[in-house]
């Protein structure tokens, strides 16, 4: 056993997980101890079916049967500390349980396995790394013909209000535009059209703004664009169309993505970010896996003041399953299963130039015009401070703009003490929000 008890207490999320660990690794509390030199297990007692727990002692890795939302759940790092400090209530098990023999023979296929599919992605590093093959998706797969018909009938007057707009020019929205794009925008999400109406109705609080003319022509032109793909939606190909329905408002359901084989790493937790919407609370959370160089983002929204059922945080990391969604360039994911909690962080590499991280955004933008929020991971960059801006700048002299919320430009200067760091975050409108940064 390479494990100990400090590297196991390492892997909770938080106290109160950890106390309520320690109610748990009680030998009154368990039938069915058992255990060999890789892994433990164990039934936990409940009022109705036992939970079925195991802990790989060579990851570690934790499963158990419980409903529980925090990994490691109390019940597997329970059974972990009861290792620790009662092993006489384990009993040496030749019978291992079929789930738990399974999941450790998954486990090591996973760490043997390496993927040969050819093709690639830049975002991650700058270098072109695997990614995992994807199920052919449609429109016709993620939604039905019915609703192509309607969307397409609103986009018919969408384009004739935004050509109405043109002949009139932008400046006329400063005078009556409140007004006129809250009714466009309703008029699309009884089109079906709901997150065209969502980018129209983001338009209002911009209108009279600094540079707002700006702002609103670049969402116009892609809500253009994103119109004319809709228009041709049966000829482009079978991912092009998945990409501008789920943009123009058809949601895929989470239980059809589960069906399929995601992407096996362990995950960093790089970034968080939470904003208001309307009603909506969203949490941008992207991750980094080790081996593959992919960068996912999962998002979760809860209605009103509710909170979130997990938590991420900066730092955490995990091994675990996620399923792309279906894009031009996946990017959004779910996290399928959690299991195992490397002893060491992962190693994760960022672009060491601005010249190589500007060429990954232009590929992607190639692909995908419509991507935003594009995740940044540079290394050895400085924060400058010029002309009442802040920058970040490389090696060579090149630098990007860097938006200064919170006074996160005196920060990472203090930190840096004028050397290069690491730095993640967003990328948008061509400019840089930190959301995290280190030596």
């Amino acid at each position: 056993m390479i494990l100990t008890k400090q590297q196991l207490l390492a892997t909770s999320q938080d106290e109160t997980n950890t106390e309520r660990a320690r109610q748990c690794a009680n030998p009154w509390r368990w039938d069915n101890l058992e255990g060999n030199e890789r892994a433990i297990w164990g039934e936990y007692k409940t009022p109705s079916k036992p939970f079925l727990a195991a802990v790989d002692l060579n990851g570690p890795g934790f499963k158990c049967s419980c409903p529980s939302r925090k990994f490691p759940c109390k019940h597997a790092l329970g059974l972990g500390l009861l290792l620790f400090e009662n092993n006489g209530a384990f009993k040496v098990g030749d019978n291992i349980p079929e789930s738990i023999e399974s999941w450790l023979e998954k486990r090591d296929k996973r760490a043997t396995q390496t993927d040969t599919n050819p093709e690639t992605t830049v975002i991650a590093n700058g270098t072109e790394e695997p990614v995992p093959p994807q199920k052919v998706w449609n429109a016709f797969t993620i939604t039905t013909e019915k609703r192509i018909e309607e969307m397409k009938a609103g986009i018919e007057e969408l384009q004739i209000w935004l050509e109405d707009l043109m002949r009139e020019g932008i400046a006329s929205l400063e005078a009556q535009g409140r007004d006129r794009l809250f009714n466009i925008s309703t008029r699309m999400v009884d089109a079906k059209l709901g997150s065209i109406g969502k980018r129209l109705r983001a338009l209002i609080p911009i209108l009279g703004q600094d540079n707002w003319h700006e702002q609103v022509m670049a969402s116009i032109g892609e809500i253009y664009l994103l119109i004319s793909g809709l228009k041709k939606l049966e000829s482009l190909p079978p991912l092009y169309q998945t990409e501008i329905l789920m943009l123009a408002g058809v949601n895929l359901k989470k239980d059809d993505l589960l069906t399929e084989t995601g992407v096996w790493d362990i995950w960093e937790v790089m970034g968080v970010q939470i904003e208001k919407e309307e009603q909506l609370t969203v949490r941008r959370t992207w991750l980094m896996g080790e081996n593959t160089g992919e960068t996912a983002l999962l998002l979760d929204f809860v209605f009103g003041g509710a909170g979130f059922e997990n938590h991420w945080k900066i730092g955490e990391f995990f091994e675990g399953e996620l399923v792309f969604y279906p894009s031009v360039f996946p990017q959004r994911a779910i996290l399928k299963s959690k299991e195992g909690v490397p002893l060491e962080r992962p190693v994760i590499n960022g672009f060491l130039t601005i010249e190589k991280f500007e060429k990954a955004v232009s590929a992607i933008i190639a692909k995908n015009p419509w991507a935003s929020n594009l995740p940044a991971f540079l290394e050895k960059v400085i924060p400058v401070y010029k002309d009442e801006n802040w920058f970040l700048a490389d090696k060579t002299g090149a630098a990007i703009p860097m938006k200064n919320k919170e006074l996160m430009g005196w920060k990472m200067l203090a930190i840096s003490g004028g050397e290069p760091i690491k730095v993640f975050g967003e990328w948008r409108d061509g400019t840089l929000s930190p959301m995290s940064w280190e030596n």
